[in-house]
C-alpha cells in the first residue's frame, strides 16, 4: 500500500491547513486552500480537489509558518470524505524539515512508544521514542530531561500542545486528529462515522497529546486486538485497527499494554470511525465510560 511502500520514518495523523498551487492534469494552473491528513519527515498525505498525477511537481505551503517547498505527487491514496482526493507526497529537498518536527526513523515493533514533546529552551518539537519509564514520569511530572540538539544542552521537555509552532513567534495552533468531535481540526477521511450527541454537550473538555502507545482492546465476545494510540486525552483516545468496529460499541481498553505487566482496563464507547484512504484501516475516536 501506498503509506507502507513510502513511509520510511514515524508518521502523526495531523492536520496541518495549507495552500497547494500547481499545473492540473490538463495543464491550467490551479491553486488550492487545503489540509494534510498524516505527516511524516518527508512529505504525507494531503487533500486535493484539483486533478493531478503521480510523478509530478506541486508547490506546498504552509498557511501558519508561511514556509514553502516543492514536493513531488507520490500517488493517489483514495477519495476524500471533503471531496476529491488524498494523495502522497513527498518533499523534493531530503533536507527540508518542512512541517518542523524531527521524527525518529520508522520503528514497528508493536511495543515501541513515542511522543510529541516540546523544549522548554528553543521550543524545538520531537516525535520522541520514550521508555515506559518515561512516560510514567510524564504522567506524574509533565517533564522530561534531555539533550536538545539545538540548545546544545539538557533541557526540560514537556508534551506539545501546538505542533504547528516552530522556533519563533508563536503559530496558530493545529491539533491532532481527534476522538469524539466532528470539528474543522478533525482530518477527514474516506468515510466518517460519528456517534450522536446531545446538543449543546461538550465533546472535548481535556487536551489531546500525540502520544503512540502499544494498547490493547477487547470487545464484549472477548476478542481481543493489539495496535497503538494515536493520540491520548483524560477523556479518551485515539487509535488505528484494520479491525471494524461499530458507533456506539463497548470496548474495553488497556494502554498502556505491556504484556508482561500488570494493567488497568478502562471500558469505552466508540464514537467516531474514518476509513483511511489506502491502507485496508480504520481510525477510532474511543470515548471511555464514567
Amino acid at each position: 500500500m501506498l503509506e507502507q511502500r513510502r513511509r520510511r520514518t514515524e508518521r502523526l495523523f495531523l492536520r496541518y491547513p495549507i495552500q497547494v498551487a500547481g499545473n492540473d492534469t490538463a495543464g491550467k494552473p490551479f491553486g488550492e486552500t487545503t489540509h494534510t491528513i498524516v505527516v511524516n519527515r518527508h512529505g504525507g498525505r494531503i487533500v486535493l480537489k484539483a486533478q493531478v498525477s503521480a510523478a509530478q511537481t506541486i508547490r506546498i505551503t504552509q498557511i501558519t509558518s508561511g514556509r514553502s517547498a516543492d514536493f513531488r505527487v507520490v500517488g493517489l491514496a483514495g477519495p476524500s470524505a471533503d471531496g476529491g482526493a488524498e494523495w502522497g507526497v513527498e518533499c523534493h529537498d531530503e533536507n527540508v524539515n518542512f512541517w518542523g518536527i524531527n521524527f525518529p526513523p520508522l520503528d514497528e515493533s508493536p511495543d515501541s512508544s513515542s511522543v510529541l514533546l516540546e523544549c522548554s529552551g528553543c521550543h524545538e518539537v520531537a516525535l520522541t521514542p520514550i521508555s515506559m519509564v518515561d512516560y510514567d514520569l510524564l504522567e506524574s511530572a509533565g517533564i522530561l530531561v534531555r539533550k536538545c540538539g539545538t540548545c546544545q544542552t539538557e533541557t526540560e521537555w514537556a508534551y506539545s500542545l501546538n505542533p504547528t509552532r516552530v522556533p519563533g513567534p508563536a503559530m496558530a495552533s493545529v491539533a491532532a486528529v481527534a476522538a469524539p468531535p466532528a470539528s474543522p481540526e478533525v482530518s477527514p477521511a474516506v468515510r466518517s462515522d460519528v456517534a450522536p450527541t446531545a446538543a449543546g454537550a461538550e465533546r472535548r473538555s481535556s487536551p489531546r497529546v500525540p502520544l503512540r502507545l502499544p494498547m490493547r482492546l477487547r470487545n464484549s465476545q472477548d476478542v481481543t486486538d493489539l495496535t497503538k494510540s494515536e493520540n491520548v486525552s483524560k477523556g479518551g483516545l485515539a487509535f488505528t485497527s484494520g479491525v471494524m468496529y461499530e458507533i456506539g460499541e463497548t470496548l474495553y481498553v488497556t494502554c498502556p499494554y505491556d504484556a508482561g505487566g500488570s494493567h488497568i482496563e478502562m471500558q469505552g464507547r466508540v464514537v467516531r470511525r474514518e476509513s483511511v484512504a489506502g491502507t485496508g484501516r480504520y481510525l477510532y475516536g474511543v470515548e471511555y465510560q464514567k
